[in-house]
């Protein structure tokens, strides 16, 4: 939700377990006024949610690719540039969002000046 106080349900028994979830939505909270598309918000969350809680990564190896492959269909790119994706059960062990990850690293990693420029011209 986009509208109001920010308010996180998280569920876990430890501070670790908790600390990722807190780091990604408090990372929403901040970026939501800027209105971006759904899958440039996540990907730049998940940044930052790694960037202060380090762990596991999207790594992309032969299994990870292969599981892009099988469940990428136009109709789920569609629905990924959407936002949809994001929403539904259809979330496949969250390959939307090592997708998003893996998009805004390389917007990163081209030119710097190329994810400020998408960041000012993006809207929702």
């Amino acid at each position: 939700m986009h509208q109001g106080s920010v308010h996180v349900a998280a569920h876990g028994a430890t501070a670790a377990k908790l600390e990722p979830v807190l780091a990604h939505e408090l990372a929403h909270s901040r970026l939501a006024s800027l209105g971006l598309p759904e899958w440039l918000e996540e990907g730049l969350v998940v940044h930052l949610e790694k960037a202060v809680v380090p762990g596991e990564t999207f790594a992309a190896d032969l299994q990870l690719v292969a599981l892009h492959r099988e469940f990428w269909t136009p109709g789920r790119l569609e629905r990924f540039f959407t936002g949809d994706v994001f929403c539904g059960a259809d979330d496949a062990e969250g390959l939307p969002y090592a997708l998003a990850y893996q998009l805004v690293g390389e917007l990163m990693r081209d030119e710097a000046g190329k994810l400020a420029t998408l960041l000012e011209q993006s809207s929702w």
